[in-house]
């Protein structure tokens, strides 16, 4: 699996910001608080459709803010897929891959391997 791009909005603590990965490896560094860890819980997110850290989607939103969106273009065995997630506040998760929202969202989960 390799994630070509990774584009958080209003998430956690990136309110938008976008990664364009072209090496395998890829190391992020920055001060404490920075939202590192918060890169690595929305690419969980994409892969399990629920957050790493956290209990409830309502903490995936940033401060203030009513809806987030988890977005990436990954390439998984010849394919390249669009993997979307959207949490708004009172409403159903919504997680598509490449345009197909799934009925439950089980039928999602386990279709990109990922450890943590």
């Amino acid at each position: 699996m390799f994630i070509k791009d990774l584009v958080l909005f209003q998430y956690k603590s990136h309110t938008q910001v976008q990664f364009v990965f072209s090496q395998k490896v890829v190391f992020f560094l920055g001060e404490n608080g920075s939202g590192k860890s918060n890169i690595l819980d929305a690419i969980y997110l994409l892969a399990y459709t629920k957050s790493y850290f956290s209990s409830s989607d309502t903490y995936c939103l940033q401060h203030n803010t009513k809806a987030c969106r988890v977005s990436a273009k990954i390439e998984h065995k010849d394919r390249q897929d669009q993997v979307d997630c959207v949490i708004e506040k009172g409403r159903k998760k919504i997680v598509k891959t490449n345009g197909k929202t799934y009925g439950k969202l089980s039928d999602h989960i386990g279709r990109y391997p990922l450890v943590i």
